[in-house]
């Protein structure tokens, strides 16, 4: 099956599929994927991956054990299956608590809880099953690798993928969910720019194929929120669309599609305002406009100036402060400026692609203002009020300190490497 495929290959039915692309390799999606009624039939798809009379460890977040717990535990048991229910706050103790003669794991939650979830199944050994209960768990469910936060600082580790992923399709339709899930996929413009600009400053391993198709998922998504006239159709449409970018992730292997600086903006805002919020979507699109423009004015100079390398003391100074952690452990944080010859080989490259990376975000940055057009209608159309949450104060230093919380290369982090967001933490 060629990866074109996936628009047009219905969601509820992708399922250990290969796909094809031009330059010879072969991506696969090794998750079984389902959209249906969760209460009345997760039964039928846990069957498929271990038979009756196991015993399943079922780790579910508070919010989530509200609405699922007495029915998915009944249902489960009902089958013949036993059951241990687990209500877990901190994915540290969650070991202590599977019994050793557990044969699935099946995380019901949000998106910090199915990351636990993830971990937990990896270290384990156990294959799992996730239930996604909010607009980012979505995308990130997919993705075969689970995230680590130490001191603030962002570490990757692989991990198998999900061997089901089963998403609920009680379309609820209220515009604070869709505006979510279209918040988020929009977003990943930046994602996909970042990508694009690693590839070609950074020499990173390009596939057009999931690029095109990873852009067409959010060219739909912006007209079909435009155009639209039923909110709970939207609502289906659009999380759909965020779980079939979640599977081009899975086929890219890694988070280069959905981790850009825009999410890694976002969440040192979340951080720094202490916000918990599971619909993080719009924080992420704000700061995907921010950036964008940002890059836009970077690559529009083609005069290049002298800067000095980043001393990163403010930066020592300000991550400190704010995670309130000693700064010899906030220095670890610090991303290392790139050596001479690596530094001469990147501006060398820029002066090759600059125009063409303008090119690029000139065109990102117009469909972010339609998708800024289209999250305004979704709100005003059902009587809600679009609010930007950002604070000029803290918006500017979640983009300043983005590059380094994660050691991953985007324009953000190169345009780090040249002294050119000091000004920012200087003003701030």
């Amino acid at each position: 099956m060629n990866i074109n495929n996936l628009n047009t290959y219905p969601t509820n039915q992708l399922s250990k599929q290969k796909f094809s692309c031009r330059c010879g390799e072969t991506h696969e999606i090794s998750s079984n994927i389902a959209f249906d009624d969760v209460e009345n039939t997760i039964e039928h798809y846990i069957e498929k991956i271990v038979p009756p009379l196991s015993l399943i460890s079922i780790l579910y977040d508070l919010s989530s054990r509200q609405k699922y717990e007495r029915t998915i535990d009944k249902k489960l048991g009902n089958f013949g299956f036993r059951v241990n229910p687990q209500v877990c706050k901190q994915g540290e103790k969650i070991a202590q608590k599977i019994s050793e003669d557990t044969r699935l794991i099946l995380g019901v939650g949000n998106h910090r809880h199915l990351n636990e979830v993830k971990q937990l199944a990896f270290l384990l050994n156990l294959p799992y099953a996730l239930v996604p209960t909010c607009p980012s768990s979505h995308l990130q469910s997919l993705i075969p690798s689970y995230q680590k936060s130490d001191q603030g600082c962002i570490e990757i580790f692989k991990s198998p993928p999900p061997n089901l992923l089963l998403c609920e399709n009680d379309w609820k339709g209220n515009t604070p969910q869709a505006g979510s899930y279209f918040s988020l996929i929009s977003a990943k413009l930046v994602s996909l720019f970042d990508y694009q600009a690693s590839a070609s400053l950074n020499g990173e391993k390009f596939c057009f194929e999931i690029f095109d198709q990873a852009l067409s998922i959010i060219d739909e998504s912006i007209e079909q929120t435009l155009g639209a006239t039923n909110q709970f159709e939207l609502e289906r449409i659009l999380k759909e669309n965020l779980v079939r970018y979640g599977a081009l992730c899975q086929l890219k292997g890694n988070t280069r599609l959905a981790l850009g600086a825009e999410t890694l903006a976002a969440k040192i805002f979340s951080s720094l305002t202490y916000y918990n919020g599971d619909n993080i979507g719009e924080n992420e699109f704000l700061f995907a406009r921010i950036l964008m423009r940002l890059y836009l004015n970077y690559l529009e100079n083609k005069t290049e100036f002298f800067t000095p390398p980043p001393s990163n003391n403010k930066r020592v100074q300000l991550i400190s402060k704010y995670f309130k952690i000693p700064e010899q452990i906030a220095l670890k944080n610090i991303r290392p400026v790139p050596n001479a010859h690596k530094e001469s080989l990147s501006s060398y490259k820029l002066k090759i692609h600059r125009d063409e990376l303008f090119a690029l975000a000139t065109e990102f940055d117009s469909k972010l203002t339609l998708a800024y057009s289209a999250l305004k209608k979704l709100y005003l159309d059902e009587g809600y009020s679009f609010t930007n949450y950002l604070g000029k104060n803290e918006a500017t230093i979640s983009v300043a300190l983005a590059p380094d919380f994660m050691q991953k290369f985007t324009l953000l982090s190169f345009m780090k490497d040249r002294g050119l967001l000091e000004g920012m933490l200087n003003d701030s």
